[in-house]
């Protein structure tokens, strides 16, 4: 029994509950050929070998029933294709964790300007999918932003909240998603990196919002801070959704790139 290792320490070991091991084995992904007196499971190095497959193929979406296909009729080839396909899931998660990331990091950024009011800020090349043009007093429905997702065939996995923003000019405005632009064949336009201007701020409806506006162009001309109006950018700050979900009022964020 000494050289064999008992559940609790195959859990330890590989860092996987003994729950999912006894479901492993329920499934019929392996069989446990080893038992004591007592009836206790008892795993030898093949054991391992094979448990640290199947949760390699589970750890990348492979689903249960196709990992038992395997383990019932394995070739090489088979287990090859599982590994492939494995690599492709693990492709995707990184591309989905990365997305995920960058969508975290931007509302840390807008967490650490709490306050409301101006402050500079370094921001990286975005790429906009320009989604829909529009007036001030326009609003982009759920139902238009579904649809042109669906149509466009564009991934959600990079799609969050704070994935939104207006570009802004003088009489129109382009509702837009931030994107990668190498996810997409949709003609994208970019918005360059550098230094912004930015304007918090709390807004009930769109006069508030345009007034907001005003503001900053205000306060860069008065401040005589040179920057491209080209390069402006409005976004509804999520930092606080949860406390807004019961009121009408939103924060939001003005850009403008400094020259």
């Amino acid at each position: 029994m000494d050289k064999y290792l008992k559940i609790n320490e195959v859990s330890k070991l590989l860092g996987i509950s003994s729950y999912n091991i006894r479901y492993y084995e329920k499934e019929g992904l392996f069989k446990i050929n080893n038992k004591s007196d007592k009836g206790y499971r008892l795993f030898s190095y093949e054991d391992l070998d094979v448990l640290s497959a199947i949760m390699m193929l589970r750890d990348s979406q492979i689903p249960i029933k196709e990992v038992k296909e395997l383990m019932d009729d394995y070739s090489p080839n088979k287990y090859m294709d599982a590994l492939v396909k494995s690599s492709d899931n693990i492709d995707r998660e990184i591309k989905r964790l990365s997305h995920l990331k960058k969508a975290v990091d931007g509302l840390i950024s807008g967490y650490n300007h709490s306050q409301l009011g101006y402050y500079t800020r370094q921001e990286d090349e975005r790429w906009i999918i320009p989604v829909k043009k529009c007036g001030f007093d326009d609003e982009l429905s759920v139902r238009e932003f579904y649809d042109f997702i669906i149509k466009n065939n564009i991934s959600v996995d990079g799609i969050f909240i704070n994935s939104l923003v207006y570009l802004l000019y003088n009489d129109y405005l382009i509702c837009g998603l931030i994107y990668d632009k190498k996810d997409t064949d949709i003609e994208c336009q970019k918005i360059e990196s550098g230094e912004y201007i930015c304007y918090k701020f709390q807004a009930m409806n769109n006069e508030d919002i345009n007034e907001a506006i005003e503001d900053i162009i205000q306060y860069v001309y008065k401040n005589k801070i040179e920057v491209d109006e080209n390069e402006m950018v409005l976004k509804e700050l999520d930092t606080e959704s949860f406390y807004h979900s019961q009121s009408f009022t939103k924060t939001y964020e003005v850009q403008i790139r400094i020259i």
